[in-house]
């Protein structure tokens, strides 16, 4: 009788620890420790002290920031996962549109900065030797006018050096040949550095 109630014992024990070890730190509806929050005004951090995104507006692209949090885990480094939506302001479809997330230190001097496209177009990413192995080329399924599509940053937070503003902008946009023949590539407003390791 003994032995079956320790097996049971011994694998409630296993797998609540299995599900702790994927718990996440840091969920918006808890407050702060008062330690971790800077002079800075308390509406720009997130739960762990850290600067949160701010968009740039664009004409042709608007930017909405859903989540913009630290996830913490047992196994590996921190990760920045900032995500939200993008959503077609133009009055034609567009193919893809390149987000740039920049960190600037006190001076406003970027420090770190990293590119994405929109969730239709993140095949862009992919390596030409994956793309082979995948058997997959880039694509990107286009924007419709007034629809939306997502976008994700994940970024160790190692890579990170510590920065005082997060800045999320829209570094190119390309219109869909189907609405426009040939259109060139057009830079979005604000210019972001190329990734800049520093730190």
């Amino acid at each position: 009788m003994k032995k079956p109630l320790l097996i049971v014992s011994a694998a409630i024990l296993g797998l609540g620890s299995l599900a702790a070890a994927g718990v996440r730190v840091g969920m918006r509806d808890q407050a702060a420790p008062a330690a971790s929050v800077s002079p800075m005004s308390d509406t720009l951090l997130g739960l762990d002290g850290h600067p949160l995104a701010q968009p740039v507006a664009n004409p042709e692209v608007r930017i909405e920031i859903a989540s913009d949090e630290v996830l913490r885990s047992c196994c590996k480094a921190p990760d920045l996962i900032v995500s939200g939506k993008v959503t077609n302001l133009a009055a034609h479809p567009i193919n893809y549109v390149r987000l740039v997330i920049t960190m600037r230190d006190a001076g406003g001097r970027a420090v770190y900065s990293e590119d994405t496209y929109n969730n239709g177009a993140i095949t862009l990413f992919v390596d030409a030797t994956i793309a082979k192995l995948l058997n997959e080329k880039p694509h990107s399924d286009p924007i419709a006018p007034g629809t939306t599509d997502s976008f994700i940053f994940s970024i160790p937070m190692p890579l990170i050096p510590s920065y005082k503003s997060a800045a999320i902008s829209v570094q190119a946009v390309r219109a869909s040949t189907t609405a426009r023949a040939n259109r060139p590539e057009r830079t979005g407003q604000s210019e972001s550095p190329k990734v800049n390791r520093e730190g």
